[in-house]
């Protein structure tokens, strides 16, 4: 069976079916799409990429971008690996820079490792390629659905496929420690060097109050100046990043009514800045709700996005 060719350019796959619109590549429904919106192509970038790892090892990757909605999906595969990275943008950010800084990431993912290796004998781990390898004490482990396992849950680590038992012997090295853990979305930032994972208490009474505080701080009796806004939001994306962990969490409903009633704050506050608070009600707009779908939320933001 031949392969289906856009509608529009006539050259390129097709990849997208839109109802009552036809089929298209991704260039030209991101085309379309932009075009509808008003909305400049700033999306100029290669669409290929190579990292080399400090051994020498070279990865080279397809880049390719969709937008959803008010969001721009970014992914990068690696050619004849298995590699895989995400980002999501926000459609008003310049292409351009958006692919710059998920470039910046797939660099880092290749070269943070989550393996460590051993040429001496050690039974207790796995065995693959000569050496003998063992999970470092932090990193990244990526569930995938393994292909050449029957679409079986499989493990992504350092670009290397592990099935289950592999993982077994992987940890090997570990009987009896703990392992803390955490789900992360594929797009969330890449855990690098000389990061870690440190518990951190998240709760919608603790968002709000760290947000009441840091506007006791700034403001004179509810009143913040344009000059104390730059200090004032130092603080606020401290918090907003927070909000962020417990949207993605299992507590996203939480996060929503967080988010509902910072919204309310920040609405209350008093200042002559031109542009505060709105840009940090959007942030917690699309933090809560990326989708605008949230009713309440609307009808509390008012006529200020919707």
């Amino acid at each position: 069976m031949s392969e289906q060719i856009c509608d529009i350019c006539g050259k390129e796959p097709v990849r997208i079916h839109v109802k009552g619109q036809g089929n298209n590549c991704l260039k030209c429904y991101n085309t379309m799409i932009l075009d509808r919106i008003g909305a400049d192509d700033t999306f100029h970038y290669p669409d290929t990429m190579a990292v080399r790892e400090p051994n020498g090892r070279l990865h080279t990757f397809h880049i390719e971008d969709i937008i959803m909605g008010d969001s721009v999906c970014w992914d990068a595969f690696e050619q004849n690996g298995n590699y895989h990275f995400r980002e999501i943008t926000d459609i008003e950010s310049n292409g351009a820079a958006a692919a710059q800084s998920f470039f910046r990431k797939i660099v880092e993912g290749v070269c943070t490792k989550s393996l460590c290796e051993f040429e001496h004998r050690a039974d207790n781990l796995l065995y693959r390629d000569g050496k003998y390898i063992s999970l470092r004490d932090k990193g990244t482990i990526n569930i995938i659905e393994d292909e050449d396992r029957g679409y079986r849950v499989g493990f992504e680590i350092d670009g290397i496929k592990f099935s289950g038992e592999d993982l077994e012997k992987l940890l090997g090295g570990f009987p009896g420690f703990s392992m803390r853990y955490q789900i992360h979305n594929a797009s969330d930032p890449i855990l690098k060097e000389d990061e870690y994972l440190v518990p951190v208490y998240i709760t919608k009474t603790s968002l709000i109050d760290e947000l009441k505080t840091a506007i006791n701080i700034y403001s004179d009796n509810g009143f913040i100046s344009y000059k104390e806004t730059f200090k004032f939001d130092e603080v606020f994306f401290k918090i907003i990043d927070k909000l962020e962990i417990l949207a993605h969490s299992e507590k996203r409903d939480e996060a929503l009514e967080a988010g509902r009633e910072m919204v309310r704050i920040m609405k209350s506050i008093e200042t002559d800045d031109d542009y505060f608070p709105l840009y940090d009600i959007e942030l917690i707009c699309k933090t809560v709700d990326p989708f605008g779908i949230d009713e309440e939320l609307k009808r509390i933001c008012g006529d200020l996005f919707f």
